[in-house]
């Protein structure tokens, strides 16, 4: 025997509670019984018991003591051999008391002069198993649900849409405890769709074990932007830093078109490394070149370049190649100090031109520079140290970019602007400046990178200063 509600959660201006006595999993056939129940007269008044239905329809015995809180209620067969179908035996109704919320054991089988049993045709009793009443809630209040905040978002790598699981909203309900949300889209989607670029509005419907449910919205904004994170190393930046840099990566989509270009200030730590993270126009990009316009020359990332999860990911390192003229060398090779495709005999006579000066660390992005800054070490002096990552990448190249080109002209903003063609008919890295031509470019500062005194600057006044001459 089970007592079971025909209602256990009696929602808005719900009070009355029906209870059955219920016949389940019967090994015979049953044609009638005796019943004694208790209920909870603190939260409940009696308000009538009748026979629960064909075959029991004819009430034997009924005796109920509000007082106590007791009931004894007996109900057969009118004609036939009964029945062991799962059944109704006998129908309560309650009133409930308000405050009642998710309550067990408000109806119970109880003790009395005879203990509950049941009959079967032959007369013979059957003493059965006995399950009391559930939990009942009287439950009229919806949940308490908290203002989402809303969601923005950058969309996926490689596409301009981005697939989320937005948790729902912070709820409570009083009564039941736990609460179910479900949400719909304004765009009509399924909620694990792709999210387009613009606001979708979530509605959150958030419903207790009554029926009672809050509505609430949320806005999920999908950014036109994709993530990308790049690993940058930077040769030549020692000490623990941070080192301030400029770093300019540039993109081109699948398909071509014009590159984009983005500017990222990035503080280097230990090692000359630095995790830069920017954001691009959403679409799928083919390839990245990055480089410090007034330190270094521009590398491809053509091996490690792509999507990883939501982000795009490059990384120009190194690579296990010890030289910058070895395959998978994608390091930022340091002193290219004239932002050309070269590092020459111009950036060596740069480097002498402010040796000595205290140039201040950096300089980050929007400096507006007014010289050279051939500090390749990120001490903010020019010195000894910054020598040696020049050295290291004397006559070495840019890579093309990934529109295919490669610098033509000096890209700072100091003093005279000329084409490497002018000084290096072939295009190529410049290698060799005649003292007396100095004047007629403009660069008469230039002079004092002669070390050796022959009237030319070349190869040879590098070793010179490898050697230990100083201008």
């Amino acid at each position: 025997l089970r007592l079971e509600a025909v209602d256990g959660c009696l929602g808005v201006g719900g009070s009355r509670l029906t209870v059955d006595v219920m016949l389940r999993d019967a090994e015979q056939p049953v044609v009638g019984g005796q019943f004694f129940l208790e209920y909870d007269r603190a939260k409940l008044t009696f308000v009538g018991a009748e026979p629960g239905g064909e075959p029991f329809v004819a009430e034997i015995f009924e005796a109920v003591d509000q007082g106590s809180g007791r009931i004894v209620y007996g109900v057969g067969v009118l004609e036939g051999v009964g029945t062991q179908a799962d059944s109704v035996l006998v129908r309560l109704r309650f009133d409930v008391m308000p405050g009642v919320c998710a309550e067990a054991g408000l109806v119970r089988f109880g003790a009395g002069a005879l203990p509950t049993r049941l009959t079967n045709a032959s007369g013979a009793s059957i003493e059965p198993a006995l399950n009391d009443l559930g939990a009942v809630s009287r439950d009229s209040a919806a949940p308490v649900v908290g203002a989402p905040s809303a969601v923005v978002v950058r969309a996926d790598a490689g596409t301009c849409g981005a697939v989320l699981v937005v948790a729902p909203p912070a709820a409570s309900d009083g009564c039941n405890g736990s609460v179910v949300a479900t949400a719909t889209r304004s765009d009509g989607m399924p909620l694990g769709a792709p999210y387009p670029v613009g606001t979708t509005t979530l509605t959150w419907t958030v419903s207790d074990g009554c029926g009672n449910s809050t509505t609430v919205p949320q806005g999920v904004e999908v950014l036109p932007l994709n993530t990308v994170v790049a690993t940058v190393e930077m040769q030549g930046l020692v000490g623990a830093g941070p080192h301030v840099r400029c770093v300019e990566f540039q993109l081109t989509r699948v398909g071509g078109g014009a590159p984009v270009v983005v500017s990222a200030e990035a503080a280097f730590g230990v090692g000359g490394m630095a995790v830069i993270e920017f954001a691009v126009p959403c679409g799928e990009y083919a390839c990245i070149a990055a480089r410090d316009p007034r330190h270094t020359l521009m590398r491809r990332d053509e091996d490690d370049f792509g999507v990883e999860g939501s982000e795009y990911r490059a990384r120009f390192t190194r690579g296990g190649a010890t030289r910058v003229e070895e395959a998978g060398f994608d390091a930022l090779p340091q002193g290219n100090l004239d932002g050309d495709a070269w590092v020459d005999v111009i950036d060596f006579c740069l480097f002498i031109e402010r040796y000595g000066m205290t140039v201040g660390v950096g300089p980050g992005c929007g400096v507006a520079m007014t010289a050279a800054h051939p500090d390749l070490s990120g001490d903010g002096v020019v010195n000894e140290v910054d020598f040696w990552p020049l050295w290291k990448s004397y006559l070495a190249g840019a890579e093309r970019d990934c529109a295919g080109r490669v610098p033509s002209r000096l890209l700072l903003g100091f003093g005279p602007v000329w084409t490497n063609r002018a000084l290096s008919p072939k295009g190529g890295p410049v290698k060799r400046l005649e003292v007396g031509d100095l004047e007629a470019f403009g660069l008469g500062a230039f002079k004092k990178a002669d070390l050796t005194g022959d009237l030319v600057i070349d190869f040879r006044d590098l070793l010179a200063f490898a050697g230990g001459a100083r201008p």
